[in-house]
């Protein structure tokens, strides 16, 4: 997975830290649901609420990429792909209380 974000005129830009921190929790997500303790229930049901902002059309393929860099199907541009990627990370950082 790419850290790339899109720096002019982005309302979702991240510190680079915070960004690539959130994203690593998210590829952490399966670790996190096996477990019980009251800090891994938080963070998964921020990425599950997170999940909840995108469109139902991208959800499963943003999180696929995110937790495990498996490509995006072609049902839609690069950018497309990107700023959506981007809006999940953005959501999880914010409801885990990231800034």
């Amino acid at each position: 997975m790419t850290a790339y974000q899109r720096k002019r005129g982005n309302p979702y830009r991240l510190p680079h830290n915070v960004y690539m921190r959130t994203a690593y929790t998210v590829r952490d997500y399966a670790r996190l649901r096996g477990m019980g303790s009251e800090t891994s229930v938080r963070r998964v049901e921020a990425i599950d609420a997170a999940l909840n902002e995108l469109p139902p059309e991208y959800r499963q393929a943003v999180f696929a990429y995110v937790a495990s860099g498996k490509p995006y199907p072609i049902i839609a541009g690069q950018a497309t792909w990107r700023r959506w990627q981007q809006r999940f990370i953005w959501h999880v950082a914010m409801l885990l209380g990231e800034e």
